[in-house]
């Protein structure tokens, strides 16, 4: 009984009971803003802009009987931004590597984004590849082997 009178207090003070720092990284235009907007917007970005140093998002979402807020930090993947980046992986939850299935140095430059969370992020940093521009059927590049 005491967990749900603790777990409303959080709720009515704070929206939320638990706290999960979310970046996404991946090279430059593969779709990290469009994935991110469409998760705590629902919507879909049609045009491109380039993100300059770090976003930030947040949702709140239902896990079980906890309401998880869910901070989401959109990173600039062009390599000039490179260290101003690195900081937000400490501290992270969890981590989307994101590549586009229309791109293939994309996908190859995942083995550096790797190095980077091994160098830069906690252990136990929950890791999650995700494909994106999947719609894009006649521009793609990686096929499921």
């Amino acid at each position: 009984m005491k967990n749900e009178e603790h777990s409303k207090e959080h709720r009515e003070g704070r929206g939320h009971d638990l706290l999960a720092k979310v970046l996404v990284i991946g090279d430059g235009g593969v779709g990290k803003t469009a994935l991110i907007t469409r998760f705590t917007e629902d919507r879909f970005l049609v045009s491109y802009t380039a993100t300059i140093g770090v976003d930030f998002k947040s949702r709140v979402v239902a896990s079980g009987d906890k309401l998880v807020k869910m901070q989401i930090w959109d990173t600039a993947g062009q390599e000039r931004f490179k260290n101003i980046t690195q900081a937000y992986y400490r501290g992270a939850t969890g981590i989307l590597l994101a590549f586009s299935l229309t791109d293939r140095p994309s996908f190859t430059n995942i083995e550096k984004w790797i190095g980077q969370i091994d160098e830069h992020a906690a252990k136990e940093c929950i890791r999650v590849l995700v494909g994106t521009k999947v719609d894009s059927v006649s521009d793609r590049v990686i096929i499921r082997g």
